[in-house]
């Protein structure tokens, strides 16, 4: 899983290169990038385990290749390095991702008939705020725009034809990976503007198996796969229901610890009948839309939506109200020498509460006015002023305990507290209400994403079902 905003939240990218078979036997070979550096206190990374799959793939289909992995420490790095045993084995960040790139553009260069290339990154992503999103790559971010302009210049540049190219972004976030498609390029991502889970990139290496297209590799995987997160695919059939399935699931998100949330969850009105539904849907073949308004896997997914949208609008309800109590400023009036009027929001009085940051502060003000007494002290100018900045936060302090006994205010925690319940706070994101409520939707629709699919599949030829493991 990705953390996103601190959530978890999982990254991986694929790049598979080749083109038509022929008598020459193919050379298949990848490049895999990815781990974020996480916490060196950690046994493990989250991406352990998907890397490890993904290894294990690549040997039992005989591929070699180059691993750049940053686990944050030995350990992890040791143990997944285990599942490589060819090529280069090296860290992960940005130096490294520029070599990663450049191996892809060298890929798609020395490409011949029936070669495979295989690009795979496995790392934290975040929210697209333009064509591509970015990963975190050790202490930075990478952005995947480097990566699109990378290939689009490489296949521009092939002289004998671009060989046939899919990317699977693996990530939290990865929606926009979408575009990475183009004539020669199939295109995967494992969530759409949402977080994602390692359970589908899991599902994808154990589901890459000989014989086996992207294609249904890809719909093997995404029909296994229990996490949370929508699976992409560019096929024409892919894009056609995506955008249908778009309509329903708009904003059907695994939460967290936020402080916002979108307006709605859902452009069409799920709280209709069945038929109606079907209908806000858009142009369906007639097989289609008659499964759809008569199969109890549909029904039972409208009926996850409505419980999902009502915790949703009972949570966007409770946000708004302790946003406009939390942010309106506050005047504390403060008697005695320390007097004075103190300006205050609910939002930080509870945070400061929680945490004691005034005091931490206060504290580290104290310990530095020994030497700023000094006369030969450098920074004994600023002597005077570290004494009122101590004083000021002093008041700082009891207007904080003044706001903290006020009956209105604990009303407003305790309203702050059923909000984090409901939405999940820190350790409880994944076994919040709402979380679940958003994971059941979610299971409930691979079934009938996997119907919906099959309705407009066609066995004409595309990047993705031509590509053959």
């Amino acid at each position: 899983m990705g953390r996103g905003t601190t959530f978890t939240c999982f990254f991986s990218i694929l790049i598979l290169i080749g083109t038509l078979a022929t008598s020459v036997r193919a050379e298949n070979t990848f490049v895999a990038i990815g781990g974020s550096g996480d916490a060196p206190d950690l046994e493990k990374t989250i991406f352990d385990e998907t890397f490890k799959s993904m290894g294990q793939s690549m040997k039992t289909l005989g591929w070699k290749g180059d691993l750049y992995f940053n686990g944050g420490h030995p350990k992890s790095e040791e143990d997944v390095y285990k599942y490589f045993d060819s090529g280069v084995r090296s860290k992960f960040n940005p130096e490294t991702y520029k070599n990663g790139i450049k191996k892809a553009e060298e890929r798609i260069d020395a490409a011949e008939a029936g070669d495979q290339v295989l690009f795979w990154v496995d790392s934290h992503g975040r929210p697209a705020d333009k064509d591509f999103h970015d990963v975190e790559c050790g202490d930075s971010l990478c952005s995947l725009e480097k990566f699109n302009f990378a290939l689009s210049q490489s296949i521009a540049q092939k002289l004998r034809g671009p060989p046939k190219i899919a990317v699977v972004d693996n990530s939290c976030y990865s929606g926009s990976s979408i575009k990475f498609a183009q004539e020669a390029v199939c295109a995967v991502s494992a969530a759409g503007d949402s977080v994602s889970s390692s359970d589908f990139g899991i599902q994808l290496t154990q589901s890459m198996r000989k014989g086996f297209n992207l294609e249904e590799a890809f719909l093997r995987a995404r029909l296994n796969s229990k996490g949370y997160g929508t699976p992409q695919i560019s096929t024409p059939a892919g894009l056609i229901v995506q955008e249908r399935m778009q309509k329903l699931l708009a904003n059907v998100d695994y939460l967290g610890f936020r402080k916002e949330l979108p307006e709605d969850c859902c452009t069409v009105n799920v709280a209709g009948e069945i038929k109606e539904i079907v209908k806000a849907l858009g142009s369906l073949n007639e097989q289609l839309k008659s499964w759809l308004e008569e199969s109890q896997e549909f029904k039972n997914l409208i009926a996850a939506l409505r419980d999902y949208k009502k915790l949703f609008d009972e949570a966007r309800k409770k946000a708004d109200e302790l946003n406009r109590l939390g942010t309106e400023k506050r005047t504390v009036p403060i008697k005695g020498e320390k007097g004075g009027n103190v300006w205050v929001t609910w939002n930080a009085v509870a945070d400061d509460l929680e945490n004691q940051h005034t005091e931490k502060q206060i504290k580290d003000l104290e310990n530095s006015l020994e030497g700023l007494k000094d006369p030969k002290n450098p920074n004994h100018a600023y002597y005077g002023s570290t004494i009122k900045g101590i004083q000021s936060l002093e008041r700082e302090v009891v207007a904080r305990d003044i706001v903290g006994k006020n009956p209105e205010f604990q009303d407003f925690l305790n309203k702050r507290t059923a909000y984090l319940a409901l939405v999940g706070a820190k350790k409880t994101a994944l076994t919040a209400p709402l979380s679940l409520a958003a994971k059941r939707v979610w299971e409930l629709e691979r079934t009938v994403y996997e119907q919906m699919y099959r309705a407009y599949q066609t066995q004409e030829p595309n990047p993705c079902n031509s590509f053959k493991f």
